[in-house]
């Protein structure tokens, strides 16, 4: 979902209504891969914007609060310290690099602490926005700490278009480090509406290819919200790669956000069509490789999961290995 004010507001809003309305018996996820938490000082930053909160701080701040919600046994926390990388977020608060650099080390290391309650239930994922000047070695710092094992890069938020080929550089640069390091990437790779074949086909061959061993989870099933023309020309290309003989990164799907019954934040609720089309390419990439997430506070992982449930015409069979499917540590 695109880094914006509008989003903003819709991320620290309730729970999406269309799925908290889906009924369905089916028990929540094991695992919700992709859990975003939020440093008390991002929330007074947002504040002092104007940006109101519809629920209590300890619902975007608090590990335990996300998880009492959503029901999963264990999640993969995500900082989202990269927004202050914007410039938007950083002209609006009157921030030099320094400031901005604390900022970012700040909100990492509130996940961190969230994380450090229960390291076998919880990966945390440092973020940073990658074309600042400080993004390699804040990656580092945060990635020494207990329970930060993996990175989490967003693209659209950084203003990288994945038909910009020198800008993707230093994304294939810190994936690639991160293979050499054993640290897993959730990667946000475009934003809705921005991508094209050619696009597509440059981000498998120069990031996710050359990176041998690297494990990389796409969010948003690869796209920016619902099942777009964007998840679909991402999925192709990683599927082409593959007929050629595949020796790149270990390439995932994180659901969340990807069927919707009705408009959120700008995605289109997602037509029969849509979902029939979904289910079947989630077969083709293959099912044992898709992993369930939320978006939360956007979602909760019980809430979410039966959404989906009800959204995606897979069987009850493949739901329960889609829902019973954990990343590998």
């Amino acid at each position: 979902m695109a880094t914006n004010r509008s989003w903003v507001i819709g991320l620290l809003a309730a729970t999406v209504a269309s799925a908290a309305d889906a009924q369905s018996s089916a028990s929540p996820p094991r695992v919700d891969h992709h859990v975003h938490l939020l440093a008390p000082g991002l929330l007074a930053d947002w504040g002092r914007l104007g940006v109101r909160f519809s629920r209590p701080d300890s619902a975007y701040t608090s590990v335990t609060a996300a998880l009492r919600e959503g029901g999963a046994e264990a999640a993969w926390l995500v900082s989202m310290a990269h927004l202050y990388g914007t410039g938007e977020l950083r002209e609006a608060l009157g921030l030099d690099l320094a400031a901005e650099r604390a900022r970012v080390e700040r909100t990492n290391d509130h996940l961190a602490a969230e994380v450090a309650r229960d390291t076998a239930r919880f990966t945390g994922f440092c973020s940073a926005d990658p074309t600042r000047p400080y993004a390699a070695a804040e990656f580092a710092r945060c990635g020494a700490l207990p329970g930060m094992r993996g990175i989490k890069l967003h693209l659209p938020s950084a203003g990288i278009r994945l038909e910009d080929r020198p800008a993707l550089a230093p994304i294939a640069a810190i994936v690639a480090r991160a293979a050499r390091d054993g640290r897993p990437v959730l990667l946000h790779a475009v934003r809705l509406g921005e991508v094209t074949d050619s696009g597509a086909a440059q981000l498998v061959r120069d990031v996710l290819r050359p990176a041998r061993g690297a494990r990389v989870v796409l969010a948003h099933g690869g796209g920016g919200g619902g099942w777009s023309t964007d998840s679909r020309r991402v999925l192709r290309a990683v599927l082409a790669a593959r007929a050629e003989g595949w020796d790149g990164a270990d390439v995932r799907l994180e659901l969340s956000g990807t069927a919707l019954a009705e408009e959120s934040d700008g995605v289109a609720a997602s037509t029969e069509a849509h979902r029939a089309t979904l289910a079947r390419e989630l077969r083709a990439f293959g099912l044992e490789r898709v992993l369930f997430g939320t978006d939360y506070p956007a979602f909760r992982a019980d809430e979410h999961g039966r959404a989906l449930r009800d959204l995606i015409p897979l069987t009850d069979d493949e739901w329960a290995q889609v829902l019973g499917n954990r990343a590998p540590r």
